[in-house]
């Protein structure tokens, strides 16, 4: 990153979090970093984003996705 005084920085990652297994994430770092994402946009409430989180960590037992597109598609707030 070239900063407007001239500095720069710089820094090398070697794995991205969740790339191997030394760096694995889990279902709840997911759901978290979605919660987060929900909150910052402002866009769906608590309670749509946990039927969301559920319906999609469920969704090899889901036999319609209608209700998650739904869910996905049209926002609680603007």
């Amino acid at each position: 990153i070239s900063m407007k005084d001239g500095r720069r920085l710089q820094k090398v990652c070697h794995s991205a979090r969740g790339e191997t297994a030394k760096h694995a994430t889990g279902t709840r770092d997911g759901i978290e970093k979605f919660n987060a994402c929900v909150d910052f946009a402002g866009t769906f409430s608590q309670q749509r984003a946990n039927q969301i989180s559920e319906m999609t960590l469920g969704l090899d037992g889901l036999e319609d996705v209608s209700r998650l597109s739904a869910l996905l598609t049209y926002p609680d707030r603007t």
